[in-house]
């Protein structure tokens, strides 16, 4: 059996998740990204109030425990994309005067500027999209008797939304909170992900949930007795296939479409 072979395996595919496969693949890394949840519907159930807001249909019922051992349910999206499917879309960068330091508060000054992200940022508004939008009339009513008194000023908010949303109203009403049925956010699954499905070196493997990370025989957390997910060419948990350190996900899997091997130590 042909196993297949990556050089990086990202877990979670939101901001985080989608932004670091992007490059990795980009740059001609074999990857393989993890997600413990599906696809989400296109059907229009997305941007549904009742279902949604109301009933929480796409919300996770997985129960976690707090720092005192408690459970709870937070409110968390298991899903392609993350919670990007779900934000405001609001993208707004720094302003100069965040990155200097604050004496009263005995804060410094960041160590970079504002020009060293200028690069990284109009790279991600370009992939996600971002533009201003003008005001809903009654907004702009109200900003305007705010800006009569000197001490208010106001600027359009930069949005990751396609400049089409305002020809779809139940869109247009719903994108905050909800997930757009027509690929109208800019987020991690429309935005950048898309972009990686044609490449040879990137899989997208849902429904894929990690339960531990197995670590190199040398390494102090590394257990007696394990399961081997044979998927990486650097990291995996038996001598005998892996002389270097690290670490290799532990999945439960949708499917048997990953040879698997048990092994002690």
């Amino acid at each position: 059996m042909n196993v297949p072979q990556y050089d990086a395996i990202v877990i979670g595919s939101g901001a985080g998740g989608a932004a670091a496969a992007y490059r990795l693949v980009s740059g001609g890394m074999r990857v393989l990204l993890l997600e413990k949840g599906a696809h989400l519907p296109k059907d229009g159930s997305t941007l549904d109030v009742r279902r949604v807001v109301h009933d929480g249909e796409y919300f996770s019922r997985e129960p976690w425990l707090d720092g005192h051992g408690n459970s709870i349910t937070p409110e968390e999206h298991f899903n392609v994309g993350g919670k990007t499917k779900w934000y405001g879309a609001a993208l707004l960068r720094f302003s100069a005067r965040e990155f200097l330091p604050e004496a009263a508060y005995a804060c410094l000054g960041w160590p970079i500027s504002p020009d060293d992200l200028t690069p990284y940022y109009e790279q991600a508004e370009r992939l996600l999209g971002v533009r201003p939008f003008d005001c809903e009339p009654d907004l702009a009513a109200i900003l305007d008797r705010l800006q009569a008194d000197s001490a208010w000023q106001t600027s359009p908010m930069p949005m990751g939304l396609s400049a089409d949303i305002v020809n779809h109203p139940n869109e247009a009403a719903h994108f905050d909170g909800f997930a757009s049925a027509k690929n109208l956010k800019g987020e991690a699954e429309t935005s950048l992900l898309s972009q990686l499905q044609a490449r040879t070196n990137f899989t997208l493997l849902p429904d894929a949930e990690v339960e531990a990370l197995l670590g190199h025989p040398g390494s102090p957390a590394f257990p007696r007795s394990c399961l081997r997910q044979a998927l990486c060419t650097r990291p995996a948990c038996c001598p005998a296939t892996s002389q270097r350190p690290g670490w290799v996900p532990y999945c439960r899997w949708p499917r048997s479409s990953v040879a698997t091997s048990s092994c002690t130590s």
